[in-house]
């Protein structure tokens, strides 16, 4: 029924129009209205002074909606509190579907891709224990699951028959088809069938589809409904026959209309499963965050809690369950999607519900319920979650526990990964491709070690891979078993003896030697004491195996090794993985020689070829070479102590820099200079005051000479017959002639030297007594 209010001022409004400014910006909102028992709807919505859009009764509740403007919400909320026929008024809220559908382009129809037990989707039903729960039942199709979403369209994994005779509360008829996918993508998860070579597997094959349609399609969104709607479809639900709610869709906002319909669908005996939502927060979502809703989330392929998904917190344990948060569908057009996120989560849980009314038609809600959570697993593969965090759906356990067909095979362990005699190594490793067979399914896998239990996995043939860890230390023969358990608690099981080694491999560092002086990057070489080395590394670099050899080479740099060494750090690992690791302590060295001395002394003069010598040369890795220059001029080496060398100045004059580069063993170079002084030029010299040549001398007689030399006179010589006779080392540089200690006719000449050495002399007189 739709009934509008007619007052006088919405009378006026209609004929003169309101002002385009005010129609503009007062848009509409919806308040959902719960009645006292016996109230007259139409009474409370004439009693108020408001002008009212529109209402509208909420089918199967005492209950209404009111459409009001924005603007006069808060006027009309205090009216409706304060009206006597009134429990509770409240905005209504929004619902959306909790993931978008997803189209997928279209597979070929004979694809194992969806039903193989290699593929993606078989691995995923299974981390819930799904296939094994299928060995007990596939459902009845005296069960029936209401789907309240987008509506429910037909398709090759669920014909006409599959599906009851729903309603739309969207477009207020009884065509419940789907106009969204989403809908159709939970009906198909929840009962598809399940080996037709087309789409997905659904969880109860036989189960049958109550459409519900509440949502509608929204391009590019997920798809959306109103409170009211919601609320009604549920109720409608229950009331229709349906043993189970599956409700992939969610509201933040506590809403008690929501909270009635649940009561109401729990009270008809419908168990209600809810979407617990995609705000990756631990805020409750509604109306999976009732009480009496089984709230779901869900888990990604490896078993963990699901990025994006609401979870848990320490202080608020509301959801109750977890599912695979993904698994192919067929859409409402027959195209594969992937049905994602808490929406197929929930459809999962729903699904499994079904099958468990199946082994017990009697069952109620709260004992499907209370089965599900309590067979439910946590720690199914080796990913940490939190203790907070609910437990994973396991539906094998729960149809065995509730009463599926006996167990009478024990489980066999076909195969445990491991061969007898076969090598491994002292670390943690793998035990992959366990295999095992059961009538019905596999609880859990053990490994055996020495008489105890050393690890086991949940839900084995979804998570088979146990870990191995050798006892530490331990070489030799070890007996390893794998166990199966099912879930009637049978046992199977398998040993086989491996041979365990643990040592990892001996040898020894031959090159650089404890203590040895070392560069930048340094050749380090590694001697095997057998074949069994597998890779080497040293200070972070591989090491190259020498050819014909067990020997391992690399160039790599020291490393600190504590507070006051550096060295070598280097790891030797066998083809079983079992490491070795050295060390090495050097002595880290980037400087070159160092030396006490150059010769000559600074500023010392020198000509012609003298010889330079460094001394007093030293170096921790030993001295390589001692190289000279003088200027530019290579002059050569030498490689042995006391490093000397000829210098030739030739015909140089002024200053001249000595360089002595010194190279050690590493290569690494210091640096000496010493500037002398080259003088290669005579100095000047001349008679100042002296006989004529040809003069007669016939007494003693004063000779004085004058000389000159940039870098200053040493001496200048008085020579008589080419003999020296007297030496002055002073300016004026005199001399006394005595003519009678010589003969009759002699010569006299001066010579000069300058600091350097070098010599001038004067031309010869001759004098006559």
């Amino acid at each position: 029924m739709r009934v509008v209010s007619f007052s006088l001022t919405a009378v006026m409004l209609a004929v003169l129009g309101a002002p385009p400014a005010a129609r503009a910006a007062d848009t509409t909102v919806r308040l959902d209205v719960g009645l006292a028992a016996g109230a007259d709807a139409a009474a409370v919505v004439d009693r108020l002074t408001r002008p009212l859009v529109d209402w509208d009764p909420v089918t199967g509740l005492d209950a209404i909606t009111v459409d009001v403007a924005a603007s006069e919400r808060d006027t009309v909320l205090a009216q409706l509190a304060a009206d006597a026929g009134v429990r509770y008024a409240e905005p209504g809220s929004t619902v959306h579907a909790d993931s978008p559908s997803v189209s997928i382009p279209q597979y070929a129809t004979n694809d194992p891709f969806l039903y193989d037990r290699n593929g993606p989707n078989y691995r995923w039903l299974e981390m819930s224990q799904i296939p094994q729960a299928w060995t007990w039942t596939l459902g009845s199709s005296s069960v029936t699951v209401a789907v309240v979403d987008t509506g429910v369209s037909g398709n090759p994994d669920l014909g006409p028959n599959r599906l009851a005779a729903g309603w739309d509360f969207v477009d207020g008829d009884a065509d419940a088809s789907d106009d969204d996918d989403h809908g159709t993508q939970v009906a198909n998860l929840i009962a598809g069938e399940r080996n037709n070579s087309v789409g997905g597997a659904g969880i109860c094959p036989q189960c049958r589809i109550l459409p519900v349609r509440v949502l509608g399609h929204r391009d590019g969104r997920s798809a959306e409904g109103t409170s009211a709607d919601v609320a009604a479809g549920i109720v409608w639900a229950a009331d229709h026959g349906a043993d189970i709610i599956n409700l992939s869709l969610s509201t933040s906002t506590h809403s008690r209309l929501l909270a009635e319909a649940v009561e109401h669908a729990d009270s008809r005996g419908a168990l209600v499963v809810g979407s617990a939502g995609q705000t990756a927060t631990s805020a409750r979502q509604f109306p999976a965050g009732f009480d009496r809703v089984l709230a779901v989330g869900s888990i990604n392929e490896y078993g963990a809690p699901s990025i994006g998904s609401n979870r848990n917190s320490a202080t608020d344990q509301w959801i109750d369950v977890l599912a695979p948060d993904r698994t192919w569908v067929l859409g409402r057009d027959g195209t594969r999607q992937l049905a994602g996120g808490t929406s197929a989560a929930t459809a999962i849980v729903s699904g499994t519900a079904a099958l468990a009314l199946a082994v017990r038609p009697e069952a109620t809600a709260d004992q499907v319920r209370t089965a599900i959570v309590g067979s439910a697993q946590s720690g199914i593969s080796h990913v940490p979650v939190e203790p907070y965090d609910a437990r994973i759906l396991n539906a094998a356990r729960l149809v065995h526990n509730f009463g599926g067909l006996p167990d009478g095979e024990d489980p066999q362990v076909t195969g445990v990964g491991l061969v007898d005699g076969q090598m491994i190594g002292g670390d943690p490793d793998i035990v992959r491709s366990v295999g095992v067979a059961d009538d019905h399914g596999i609880a859990r896998l053990e490994l055996v070690v020495g008489g105890k239990v050393v690890d086991s996995t949940l839900a084995a043939g979804w998570a088979e891979d146990l870990v191995l860890d050798p006892p530490a230390g331990f070489d030799g023969d070890l007996p390893i078993t794998v166990r199966a358990v099912d879930y009637a608690g049978r046992r199977g099981e398998k040993t086989v003896t491996v041979r365990v080694d643990s040592t990892g491999p001996a040898g020894t560092i031959t090159s650089p030697r404890e203590g040895e002086h070392v560069g930048a990057r340094s050749k380090v070489v590694f001697t095997a004491d057998g074949d069994d080395v597998a890779y080497a590394m040293v200070s972070g670099y591989p090491m190259t195996r020498i050819a014909g050899t067990n020997q391992w080479s690399a160039y790599a740099t020291p490393e600190p090794l504590d507070a006051t060494t550096v060295g070598f750090v280097l790891q030797a690992v066998d083809r079983l993985g079992n490491p070795t690791t050295l060390r090495r302590v050097v002595i880290s060295d980037d400087s070159g020689p160092t030396a006490t001395s150059v010769s000559p002394a600074a500023n010392t003069q020198v000509r012609g070829t003298f010889t330079s010598t460094i001394n007093g040369v030293k170096d921790g890795a030993g001295v390589a070479k001692a190289e000279l220059w003088a200027g530019s001029t290579y002059i050569g080496r030498d490689t042995t102590a006391p490093y000397s060398l000829q210098v030739p100045t030739r015909t140089a004059n002024g200053n001249l820099v000595l360089t002595w580069n010194l190279t050690d063993k590493l290569g690494n170079m210091s640096t000496y200079r010493r500037t002398v002084v080259a003088d290669n030029k005579a100095p000047t010299v001349a008679f100042s005051k002296a006989p004529a040549n040809g003069a007669k001398l016939t007494k003693t007689t004063t000779i004085t000479a004058t000389a000159s030399d940039s870098n200053g006179i040493a001496r200048v010589q008085l020579l008589v017959n080419g003999k020296q006779v007297a030496n002055d080392a002073r300016a004026p540089y005199t001399f006394t002639l005595d003519p009678k200690k010589y003969g009759k006719t002699f010569t006299v000449q001066l010579r000069s030297y300058d600091r350097a050495g070098n010599i001038r002399y004067t031309s010869k007189r001759t004098y006559h007594r």
